[in-house]
């Protein structure tokens, strides 16, 4: 057996090997709600920063559409521009037709006359 002289230096390493599973043991648990604390503090700012990202594609969307709407009436602006200008180029194309056509019978009464006069 044990002496009796040991039985005071076994009590103080018991104690002490109590003491450092007892410590162990709290540090183990504090460090376990210190990670659930920042896994918590994670997913929330994931959450924020996923609001904030949705937030900014749905502002983005309606950037686009506003756009979209934009660049839709402006084109219909255009194109009634467009018909409107071809409508007076084509005016335009038959005062020079008939121009064109009135010269040549100036023309032709000019070298009638001429003829009636050389006559």
């Amino acid at each position: 057996m044990v002496s009796d002289a040991y039985i005071p230096v076994l009590n103080t390493v018991i104690s002490s090997a109590i003491s450092l599973i007892v410590a162990f043991g709290t540090w183990h648990v504090s460090m376990k709600k210190d990670r659930e604390k920042q896994t918590e503090e994670v997913k929330d700012m994931l959450n924020t920063h996923r609001e904030e990202y949705l937030s900014g594609i749905h502002n983005v969307q309606d950037d686009i559409l506003q756009v979209q709407s934009t660049v839709q009436s402006q084109v219909g602006v255009i194109e009634v521009k467009i018909e409107n200008l071809s409508k007076s180029v084509d005016k335009h194309n038959s005062v020079l037709e008939r121009t064109f056509r009135i010269e040549e019978q100036v023309r032709s009464l000019d070298h009638r006359l001429d003829n009636l006069e050389d006559k």
